[in-house]
């Protein structure tokens, strides 16, 4: 029986572009082998692997993507922002979830100053970062999130650092002082390198991964219909096997049964 795994790395050998370039790799791989094998080399294997290893990768950086939709729209950010900034929370040993919980925490407790909270307002203001634009409206997370960035670059180090990015991120984010000192011109150098190494996923990219991912997972879920229409139109017929089973009847028969095997081969 094909494996979900199995099934995701034929629909990637399928798939578009994707289709054509396997193809002629393939011919490639064909044609490289013979002339291998006239050496006394054979290839075969070690190129199977290669094309399936390359498929899983592809599907990694898939769910990566999917992975980074959700999560950009969880917290406000474009996909492009997120890859950045998870880019540079890689350089400062930041995990992912913990840049998530940050994110989610600034959201929280900026939308908590702009609507008065004395306690929030004042960690922004002392910050000097302006919540809101010229016509009273939120600005963006990844606009504040810059600015936030600037203004702790600046700061000295020491407790009231600390107990800033506290009141703006939540416990445990003094981790992200390493990274929120980099400012908004390391950031900008950031997403520079990013982009060059092909960390940084625009979103028409990442909403294609989450649909793809979405309909393997309705593929799973055919099967597992499939699993249930023959379940439900089977139980029946098992269950009622299951109750003769248990009947005393049915007991005593099985070991007079045995019991005359026993006999037998004595």
């Amino acid at each position: 029986m094909a494996t979900a795994g199995s099934i995701v790395v034929d629909l990637l050998m399928r798939t578009g572009s994707f289709e054509t370039d396997a193809r002629r790799a393939e011919r490639r791989i064909r044609d490289l082998d013979a002339t291998f094998k006239k050496a006394g080399l054979a290839i075969g294997a070690a190129s199977a692997a290669a094309v399936t290893g390359l498929a899983v990768m592809v599907k990694g950086s898939i769910d990566a993507a999917d992975e980074l939709s959700k999560t950009a729209t969880s917290v406000g950010l474009t996909t492009e922002a997120l890859s950045v900034f998870q880019y540079a929370a890689d350089l400062s040993g930041v995990s992912a979830e913990e840049l998530t919980t940050a994110f989610a925490k600034l959201n929280k407790n900026s939308v908590a100053a702009a609507e008065g909270s004395k306690t929030q307002a004042s960690a922004f203001e002392h910050l000097g970062v302006t919540l809101t634009d010229v016509s009273g409206e939120m600005r963006g997370t990844e606009e504040i999130m810059l600015d936030v960035f600037d203004a702790f670059s600046k700061l000295e180090e020491g407790p009231q650092k600390t107990a800033l990015a506290m009141e703006i991120f939540g416990k445990g984010s003094a981790k992200l002082i390493p990274m929120l000192n980099a400012g908004k011109e390391g950031m900008a150098q950031m997403r520079e390198e990013a982009t060059k190494l092909g960390l940084v996923i625009d979103g028409e990219t990442a909403q294609a991964a989450e649909r793809f991912n979405d309909n393997i997972t309705r593929l799973q879920k055919v099967v597992t219909g499939f699993s249930n229409q023959i379940m439900t139109g089977a139980l029946p017929a098992l269950e009622k096997f299951s109750d003769e089973l248990q009947d005393p009847a049915t007991i005593e028969a099985a070991k007079s049964l045995a019991a005359a095997i026993v006999t037998a081969f004595n």
